[in-house]
């Protein structure tokens, strides 16, 4: 049938990048797919469109991996700080941060609070680059002390945080069914 499909369609597919995945929670029972005579490999982990997929339907790993492009990312805009105004600052964080927590978040920050928590710490680790602003009260030793909590830059700059950019997207999707 996927045969019929796929040349009705005039399609071609590519067979040493087709795999397969079984999505469960249970032992996996070892089956053999093949196409047009042509053994598939199955895989436990694959990126369709631009989401990373487990056969558990956990986002862990994409999660992981997006922390790590916007903890990148992050250290690109500290390093511009000093150099470009905080509105320009502020346009490289929604190209560089925001448009990646954007994309399908109501599909994987479905999850529990825990799970987001290390994105959620990299994007208040983002949002300081934009508005590097220090408690400037002297403590031991005159080191200055660490940096303001976020809360006061996300309602400034009119910047949604994980969580609430979630449930944005998620009611924005919920509302474009039910309409």
């Amino acid at each position: 049938k996927v045969q019929n499909w796929v040349v009705g369609n005039g399609l071609k597919l590519n067979l040493s990048k087709t795999k397969y995945m079984i999505f469960t929670h249970k032992a996996k029972q070892n089956i053999d797919v093949n196409f047009c005579g042509v053994p598939l490999e199955e895989s436990e982990s694959e990126r369709f469109l631009g989401v990373l997929i487990n056969s558990n339907l956990s986002w862990t790993n994409h999660i992981n991996l997006l922390a790590s492009k916007i903890s990148r990312n992050a250290g690109i805009l500290y390093k511009l700080k000093d150099l470009v105004p905080e509105s320009t600052l502020r346009i490289l964080f929604h190209s560089f941060i925001q448009s990646h927590l954007n994309y399908c978040s109501s599909v994987w920050g479905m999850g529990s609070k825990n799970s987001l928590n290390k994105l959620f710490v990299a994007q208040k680790k983002a949002i300081r680059s934009v508005h590097y602003k220090f408690n400037f009260q002297p403590s031991v030793n005159n080191v200055v002390n660490m940096p303001c909590h976020t809360k006061e830059i996300f309602s400034r700059l009119n910047i949604l945080t994980l969580p609430n950019l979630v449930a944005k997207n998620c009611l924005i999707t919920m509302h474009k069914i039910y309409l």
